[in-house]
């Protein structure tokens, strides 16, 4: 098998500001067609990482952010005027190249990238220039919040709040509902209150505003600001100014003011089944724009949930856009990475922003990843090796499923609510609601199986029920996760379901093991939860599970 060449693509700025892209490949070569185009040698390590659907290979939780290194041989100082670029935080790609054709590789041509992911400033000396580098969700470990207070307001006008406010962030609700949220005060000469300072309150929107718990009338719709600050609501009433997301109330309130919210996330760009904005797909989008604007519009983004819950997010304090999208994703056992190649279009360059599924491999409910990659005896590198994932299943089938759905922001105590209604107490008093799954029979065979406790973002019942079942039935069975290393070569080889093009295994692709061992003779469909490449062999390792 022929190993491919490697070529690292670094961008970095100069001190105008102006972007400068340096190609390294693994050896030198020229690429043909209209104009030859020379690549240098020199890069001794590559940056392939290992890649993860869920941190320390567990099967739900944290996505990972992994890192590694890149190095260029720079012994004849060929590369010496790196040294006052900027690369921290800048794109890194690897692309990989056919050495008998020199193309890129393998087939569809729509195939960009092999690795894309950031690095950090280089470190050099006189033989070799070192880059740090780190998958690219890392992009998202940035603040999500990052419209603050200014804590000016000079009353009785304003809506940036007063000096205890300064500095803190703007709020922002993401889908819906989300119930019995705490809005900020803002202005306290006007009772104005702000719920969503980020996007304001979108088209769709809804409000309904509880002083105590009991419901507030609402009065006509502001159209501005100045409007809001000049006429305050009737008595008992509360009027929304919707694009500055703030509504005011008519008079003192009795109790705590709390809310319930919902606010449409963008939709379209093919989001299957996105009709109200407040769908997984859609409200995981909106979050990656906090970080990237662009994923607003027509960024590459695909969906494969099969399931599509509505979900509420409500943000008023210091978290990252990462853990915000991750606890989102939580909600469906899902996971977020940058893909290349078959999950995006060829148009947005091969590298698009995916949610996916730890489901049941024999049933994946999406198309691109229906292509599988068959391994056998011959093609495996190493024996194949039973590891047993991290977690509180421990690699046992689990027996009941409890989920946690429908959050309430504002757990009030009984001295909040005295005189309201026993139901409303009930469920003011509690931050979640709980559905379960069970399976008593799994309890013969495995005494010590585990329940398995999850808390999601869902908002509905029936929704939340569907997860739960989904849940125990993927987790009642035994599963093995297995470890092997095959050849570079095929995992680069996995067919589409026509058998005319490949793509390269990616984590969440399938793979049927057959090995004469560990009952896999016949073999068995897995997903890839963890690859790792090695460049000096050409060999791939990978994690399976199913």
């Amino acid at each position: 098998m022929t190993r491919p060449i490697l070529v690292a693509q670094f961008t970095g700025l100069d001190a105008s500001g102006a972007s400068t892209t340096t190609l390294v490949a693994t050896e030198p070569f020229s690429q043909g067609g209209g104009s030859s185009i020379f690549y240098p040698g020199g890069l001794t390590k590559p940056g392939l990482i290992r890649r993860m659907m869920y941190d320390n290979q567990a099967l739900r939780g944290p996505e990972a952010i992994e890192s590694g290194v890149a190095e260029i041989d720079n012994t004849n100082s060929d590369f010496d005027g790196l040294c006052g670029l900027a690369y921290d935080g800048m794109t890194f790609t690897v692309a990989r190249m056919d050495p008998a054709t020199l193309v890129a590789y393998p087939s569809p041509s729509s195939l960009k990238y092999s690795f894309f992911g950031k690095s950090e400033q280089a470190t050099y000396d006189f033989n070799t220039f070192t880059f740090a580098i780190r998958d690219a969700v890392h992009q998202f470990d940035v603040a999500a919040l990052v419209t603050k207070y200014a804590g000016n307001n000079v009353l009785p006008n304003g809506i940036e709040g007063s000096a205890q406010l300064l500095g803190k962030p703007k709020p922002a609700v993401f889908g819906g509902p989300a119930k019995n949220i705490s809005p900020i005060l803002v202005n306290t000469s006007k009772l104005i209150y702000q719920v969503d300072g980020v996007r304001g309150l979108v088209s769709g929107y809804s409000i309904s505003v509880m002083d105590k718990r009991n419901l507030l009338t609402a009065g006509a719709v502001y159209s501005k600001q100045s409007d809001m600050e000049t006429n305050a609501p009737a008595t008992g009433q509360y009027r929304v100014w919707p694009a500055g997301g703030c509504f005011r109330l008519g008079s003192t309130s009795t109790g705590r003011v709390t809310c319930d919210v919902t606010n449409p996330c963008t939709t379209g760009n093919g989001l299957t089944g996105s009709t109200t904005g407040l769908e997984i797909h859609s409200v995981m989008r909106q979050l990656a724009a906090l970080q990237n604007p662009v994923f607003t519009s027509n960024a590459p983004f695909q969906s494969l949930c099969a399931a599509t819950p509505a979900v509420a997010v409500y943000l008023d304090s210091e978290i990252t856009v990462f853990n915000a999208l991750a606890d989102v994703a939580n909600s469906v056992n899902g996971y977020f990475r940058y893909m290349q190649n078959q999950f995006v279009l060829e148009s947005d360059g091969g590298i698009g922003f995916m949610l996916g599924q730890l489901c049941d491999p024999a049933s994946l409910p999406y198309t691109p990843d229906r292509q599988i990659l068959y391994v056998t005896e011959a093609d495996c590198l190493s024996v194949p090796r039973r590891v047993t994932p991290p977690g509180l299943e421990r690699g046992l089938p689990v027996w009941r499923v409890n989920l946690q759905y429908d959050r309430n922001y504002t757990v009030m105590t009984e001295t909040d609510l005295v005189g309201i209604a026993l139901t409303d107490l009930e469920y003011a008093s509690k931050e979640y609601r709980t559905v379960t799954a069970s399976d008593s029979s799994i309890l013969t065979q495995w005494p010590a199986a585990p329940e398995l406790n999850v808390t999601t973002s869902i908002t509905n019942q029936t929704e939340a029920q569907a997860e739960c079942n989904r849940l125990l039935a993927l987790h009642k069975v035994r599963r093995d996760m297995i470890v092997v290393t095959i050849p570079g070569e095929l995992a680069r080889q996995v067919p589409d379901t026509a058998g005319t093009l490949f793509y390269p295994v990616q984590v969440g692709s399938r793979v049927n093991l057959s090995y004469p061992r560990f009952g896999l003779d016949a073999g068995r469909l897995f997903l890839v939860v963890t690859l790792l490449e090695s460049y000096d062999d050409d060999t791939v390792e990978l994690t399976l599970w199913g």
